[in-house]
């Protein structure tokens, strides 16, 4: 009987094209993100391990063409001590390359020549052979595990200065290109290192595309047997199409057929060989659990469990478990555990762990790759993290609590130190004891509450109740709207629970006298829900009371009147077929339609001029901004393809983002008297670590500057928060969240510098502007809450 080669590769990057499938839109953003217009684009490539990063770059030289020469570099295999080092080893793997690759002979650089005079030797020297035998060529280097640079830099075997002359080579030799693979650890960087990508345009490594995955399950192997649809389905299932896993898995499945030699593999076999595979990846597994946070480790642990119990849909094969679970079972298999994490650090939490792709979904949730649960219920039970987690578990509760009995002893992993068993047993404490000092607290506080109760001592005076601000009803500017739809109810649960969140206040700092609390008579109107089919929610902090308003399928982006009253919204389907302006009454929750002969009538701004800003147009590119009276007259255009209209607080500027060649930046028109823009003038854009795109503009309290969202180029996630002064031109970069790695979004400030804004980690934050900084006050909602409007 023949003996086959197993054709999958679980572990090492894919370098033959024969065992490579998908990527072709990485490729496509490669090849059209590099050229730029005037010269080439650096290109970061991002992921979390065993993605296919490396892969890609092994593939990369076969979709580029002749353009350009591509020199792949793992720094994990150059010893990069000092500069002139790293360029000495750096000129010598690319001669090698050339060599093999492309037959292009090149003198070897002798290391006694970069050790005198490293730059020099490099540049003037090493480079000019390299040009003169490319041509009109570019030479593309690919530097794989570019985090080295950061380690060796740390260690002290790198001189700092290598960013700063890498970027010198990014800027100054348009034939010499760059493209790097990181890690998704981008918050980790140094300020240096971050500066060195801060130019450079992202793009994120993922998970397979279905079609792509099932290829590589069935065409490698489809002349020695055939893998059944329902099996190929269940491999997806376990690996949620992860290139490492799926490659894992199948290179199980081969094993397995070389003994039985089957003409076709199906659910049994794959459940046969799961084990096996969860055992393979180990250290994969491990590593993706060590990288987590504590909270993260509680959800992920508690999601594990809740999934164990029977479920009567699983898919065959796998019937004692189920594939979804929700926040709330997740809550309860905690709360067993007597693990209370914060609400911040629990959105923050399931944030971080579907940006990571551990989690998929926004509730219920599932695992992105099954194999990740089932290691985690051999290995890391809920009982045996809650024990290790102990301290992290004191400082949520905000003080020591006895836990539970420990747990059964636990698997020693193996090829890793055994981890430890749970905890041993605790000592009851002397109940005398208990009761004799229960009894000595009581008299000691009946005595005290006596001693401090008002009247008690000569002089003293019972507390003086705290003032509440309300602030002035403004006088109506028009009548009431016709009513037409009236929304149904909030949801008792959900919305009660957000409302006691909005009314929980911190208790201020004694003072001589009461002060009015940031907030205080202000209604926040925002979008809640998933994005696309969404509603509106409209939360009052004097009271904390939440209303939700539902009249269509989908609801975004409100915008309050000038007097407070009413609110206008754009309404559609979720499809993004049609969308309409609609007018609410924030009282009744009566509606009337705005009349704007736009079929996709998006983007809405109630300027304090009275008229209704709005781009008419799909919400992927730019629209036509108009601009309309409330009861649907004196419709104008305003001359603009843009986005996001936002009128200054003066009314005679009006600011949007707009996008030229593929890239959205902020612009400010001045508004002439006859509502026309003119003078448009393109902001500055800030240099973020990942950042491309400037998004979704908002003035400040004073009209001085505007905020706005840098983001990346794909996902469109928010990088950072920035803001340029309309004076100077000066920008500044925020990270403002609890958490310094993530920022706020689409913050947006009303009267008396109070400012909303959504949270990275979930939910809307109130911040207070002072002197065009943003500060964070308390978190007001746990959802998915955003595009919030502030009255007044």
């Amino acid at each position: 009987m023949p003996d086959f080669v197993n054709p999958y590769i679980a572990g090492n990057p894919v370098t033959s094209p024969e065992m490579f499938f998908g990527r072709a839109d990485v490729f496509a953003f490669v090849r059209q993100a590099l050229v730029g217009k005037h010269r080439d684009n650096v290109i970061i490539l991002f992921g979390q391990r065993r993605t296919g990063k490396t892969s890609v770059l092994c593939q990369m030289s076969r979709h580029l063409g002749a353009r350009y020469v591509c020199v792949l570099l793992d720094l994990h295999g150059l010893a990069l001590e000092g500069l002139d080092g790293f360029l000495w080893e750096l000129a010598n793997s690319i001669a090698r390359t050339l060599r093999r690759d492309y037959r292009i002979e090149l003198t070897p650089p002798p290391r006694a020549a970069f050790q005198s005079s490293p730059r020099s030797q490099f540049e003037n020297v090493f480079l000019n052979q390299v040009w003169s035998a490319l041509g009109d060529r570019h030479l593309l280097l690919m530097l794989d595990e570019a985090i080295r640079l950061q380690e060796q830099v740390q260690a002290g075997k790198l001189e700092p200065e290598v960013f700063e002359y890498l970027r010198y080579l990014m800027q100054h030799f348009p034939r010499l290109n760059f493209l790097f693979a990181l890690g998704d650890g981008l918050e980790g960087m140094t300020k240096e290192y971050a500066f060195l990508f801060s130019v450079g345009l992202y793009k994120k490594i993922s998970f397979l595309e279905r079609d792509a995955a099932l290829k590589l399950i069935t065409q490698p192997v489809q002349n020695l047997y055939a893998v059944e649809p329902a099996a190929q389905a269940r491999v997806l299932q376990i690996t949620g199409a992860h290139p490492y896993y799926t490659q894992l898995l199948c290179h199980g499945l081969f094993q397995r057929w070389h003994h039985t030699r089957a003409s076709s593999l199906g659910i049994a076999d794959v459940d046969a060989v799961v084990d096996e595979a969860v055992e393979r990846g180990l250290a994969v597994l491990k590593h993706t659990w060590e990288e987590s946070s504590p909270a993260e480790k509680a959800i992920l642990s508690a999601a594990a469990a809740a999934m164990r119990a029977p479920n009567a849909g699983a898919p065959p094969g796998d019937g004692t478990s189920k594939r979804l679970v929700s926040a709330q079972e997740i809550a309860a298999v905690l709360r067993q555990q007597d693990i209370q994490l914060p609400p911040e650090e629990t959105g923050q939490a399931y944030k971080s762990l579907r940006a990571r792709d551990l989690l998929a979904g926004t509730d219920p949730y599932r695992f992105t790759v099954d194999l990740q649960r089932l290691w985690i219920n051999k290995y890391e039970r809920v009982e045996w993290v809650r024990d290790e987690m102990a301290d992290a578990v004191r400082k949520w509760t905000g003080a020591a609590r006895v836990l539970p009995p420990a747990p059964p002893p636990r698997f020693s992993m193996p090829e890793y130190p055994t981890i430890k068993s749970g905890g041993t047993a605790r000592r009851a404490p002397n109940r005398t004891l208990l009761w004799g000092g229960g009894i000595v607290v009581m008299l000691l506080v009946a005595f005290l509450a006596l001693f401090w109760a008002p009247g008690f001592l000569p002089g003293t005076l019972a507390p003086t109740p705290t003032r509440v601000a309300v602030l002035p009803t403004r006088t109506p500017t028009r009548p009431p709207p016709t009513p037409t739809i009236t929304p149904p109810p909030p949801t008792a649960t959900r919305d009660s629970a957000i409302a006691a969140d909005a009314a929980r206040t911190v208790s201020p700092e004694p003072a001589s006298e009461p002060t009015m609390e940031l907030g205080a008579g202000v209604q926040i109107v925002f979008t809640r829900g998933t994005p696309g089919c969404s509603s509106l929610g409209l939360l009052n902090l004097d009271d904390g009371t939440l209303r939700t308003f539902n009249p269509a399928p989908n609801n975004e982006e409100p915008t309050w009147s000038p007097d407070g009253r009413l609110f206008v919204a754009s309404t559609g389907d979720c499809q993004n077929t049609e969308y309409r302006l609609t007018m609410f009454d924030a009282e009744t929750g009566e509606t009337v339609p705005i009349e704007t002969e736009c079929k996709l009538a998006i983007d809405p701004f109630w300027g304090d001029d009275d008229r209704i800003y709005f781009a008419c147009g799909s919400r992927a590119a730019n629209g036509e901004l108009y601009s309309i009276n409330p009861n649907g007259t004196d419709l104008r255009a305003l001359g603009v393809s843009a986005r996001r209209p936002t009128l200054s607080p003066d009314g005679k500027h009006l600011a949007y983002m707009r996008q030229e060649e593929d890239v959205w930046r902020i612009w400010v028109a001045e508004l002439n008297e006859a509502g026309a823009l003119v003078n448009p003038t393109q902001m500055p854009f800030p240099q973020v670590l990942g950042g491309v795109f400037a998004r979704q503009p908002r003035w400040s309290s004073d009209g001085t500057r505007l905020y706005f969202n840098v983001t990346d180029q794909t996902s469109l996630q928010a990088m950072a928060l920035a803001s340029v002064e309309l004076a100077t031109g000066s920008t500044n970069v925020t990270f403002i969240t609890p958490d310094t790695n993530t920022p706020f979004v689409r913050p947006v400030c009303g009267k008396n510098n109070v400012c909303v804004a959504g949270g990275a980690g979930g939910g809307l934050w109130l911040l207070e502007d002072v002197g065009g900084a943003l500060v964070p006050k308390r978190q007001l909602t746990f959802g998915e809450e955003y595009g919030a409007d502030v009255f007044p």
